[in-house]
């Protein structure tokens, strides 16, 4: 094995590792990796006014289909982490909206993420974090470019 192919097989399982370590993190919650996206997509594009995202927009984001959408909304409602709330002005039009529960879920998994991050500052130093940000950008530059060639 050359020294390339050696250093490129150490690349994939340190790779393979990150995938497997983002894993465990939603677990700790009791939710699956989608559901965890999920509520952050919801909070993240709720509408101010209303507090909640349409199921459309959801399904759009995500690009996933109608059924695994709302499948999803099923799972998630189940676990009170969501409410569907019907808009009073149209009534087929159902916000999803997040409950305490998914709002505390949310809230909690940035301090702990933040907190990573915190720890990576600090064991790095200000020059090492710079270059690691320039490498994971190229990283994902190169991932996407290599795979759809879309940014998600």
């Amino acid at each position: 094995m050359s020294d390339a192919d050696a250093l490129k097989e150490e690349l994939a399982e340190v790779l393979g590792g990150l995938r497997r370590h983002k894993r465990p993190f939603p677990a700790m919650f009791g939710i699956a990796p989608g559901e965890f996206f999920t509520l952050g997509m919801i909070e993240r594009h709720q509408d101010s006014a209303t507090g909640g995202v349409e199921a459309s927009l959801i399904r759009e984001v995500s690009q996933m289909s109608g059924p695994a959408v709302s499948q999803m909304l099923k799972a998630l409602e189940k676990k009170s982490f969501i409410k569907r709330v019907m808009v009073q002005e149209d009534r087929r039009k159902v916000l999803v909206c997040l409950t305490q529960q998914g709002k505390e879920i949310l809230s909690t998994s940035k301090k702990i993420f933040l907190s990573v991050v915190d720890k990576i500052y600090e064991d790095f130093g200000e020059e090492d974090t710079k270059k690691f940000i320039e490498l994971l950008k190229r990283y994902q530059e190169i991932f996407y470019e290599g795979t759809s060639g879309e940014k998600i």
